[in-house]
C-alpha cells in the first residue's frame, strides 16, 4: 500500500512525459519534409532546364533553393 501511495505521483509524471514525447514525434513528422517531394521538385527543375526553360543559373538557385528549405528542417 505504501509503495502505491509513494509511485502515484511519479506515475503522473511518467505520463506526461509520455505524452509530451508522443506530441513531439508528431510534430517532427508533419514538419519534416517528404523525400519523394524533394526528389520530385529536383526533377522538375531538372527537366526544366534540359527543356531550355531555366538558364544554368536559375536551375542552379531552384536547387538551392530546395536544399535551403531542407536545411531548415534539419533536427
Amino acid at each position: 500500500m505504501m509503495g502505491a501511495i509513494i509511485t502515484l505521483p511519479l506515475s503522473a509524471i511518467t505520463g506526461v512525459i509520455r505524452c509530451a514525447q508522443a506530441v513531439r514525434d508528431q510534430a517532427e513528422q508533419t514538419t519534416r519534409p517528404d523525400p519523394a517531394v524533394i526528389c520530385g521538385r529536383l526533377e522538375q527543375i531538372a527537366e526544366a532546364a534540359a527543356e531550355g526553360m531555366l538558364s544554368e543559373q536559375q536551375k542552379l538557385a531552384a536547387q538551392q533553393q530546395v536544399f535551403l528549405a531542407m536545411q531548415r528542417y534539419t533536427p
